[in-house]
């Protein structure tokens, strides 16, 4: 609600409980297997929740900065941890609420466009400047791809398991150019659009398997690309 109440409704229509929390809740949230909730607001916070609606020990934690999108649940020394993104920064706890010391904290050029996203057991982001960084299991920089030229993306990058340990990122630029790039080089760019200054992209799963598709609204106009051609 408004004044920050979280409620929970059973799909009867009964209220089952109300919690309130600190900010406006960024992204979506998740449930974990261990039914617990976790989500982040504006007012840089880390909540974690049981399906009660009480907050678990160590929790809500404190964000350095204001994350931009839900958390990314992974794994690090076979333990789960939280990425949590902002504009220029990364940032790893534990389950406990803890930060983890022993993360890097990388300088990114330009801002970081969506949530981190997990490329084995790697992590990748991509940024307003055209560029996209691939990260090892600790966050310290393993590559840095930046696409020649005044290039800008405004959308979060994609990301496609090819197999063999292998990934495709997908990046769309402001001149309606779709890029294909994987951790050593540009793959294609692909023109997909006339180019409008107001738009809206995405990279999602829609028709069922795992390689993400693209979709876009531009010009009043919803278009879905297929991941293999790009054609509509």
């Amino acid at each position: 609600e408004l004044d920050h109440t979280l409620n929970a409704i059973h799909p009867s229509g009964n209220k089952l409980w109300s919690t309130v929390i600190s900010g406006r809740i960024v992204g979506e949230m998740q449930q974990m297997d261990f039914c617990s909730i976790v989500f982040v607001t504006d007012r840089n916070r880390l909540y974690r929740i049981d399906t009660s609606g009480k907050t678990l020990k160590g929790f809500s934690a404190g964000i350095p900065a204001e994350p931009i999108a839900e958390p990314l649940i992974s794994k690090w020394n076979d333990k789960n941890i939280f990425l949590i993104t902002s504009k220029n920064s990364i940032y790893a706890f534990d389950l406990e609420g803890n930060r983890l010391s022993n993360w890097k904290d990388e300088n990114f050029d330009g801002t970081i466009l969506g949530a981190v996203q997990q490329a084995g057991t790697n992590y990748v982001a991509g940024t307003s400047y055209g560029r996209v960084y691939f990260l090892n299991n600790d966050g310290s920089l393993q590559k840095e791809i930046d696409i020649p030229g005044d290039v800008v993306f405004k959308t979060q990058i994609g990301v496609v398991d090819v197999g063999n340990n292998s990934y495709e990122i997908l990046a769309f630029d402001d001149n309606s150019t779709l890029y294909r790039i994987n951790s050593d080089k540009i793959l294609s760019e692909i023109k997909i659009e006339q180019h409008v200054d107001k738009y809206f992209g995405s990279f999602k799963n829609i028709s069922g398997p795992s390689a993400q598709e693209f979709t876009l609204i531009a010009r009043n106009k919803l278009s879905a690309y297929e991941t293999n051609s790009y054609k509509p």
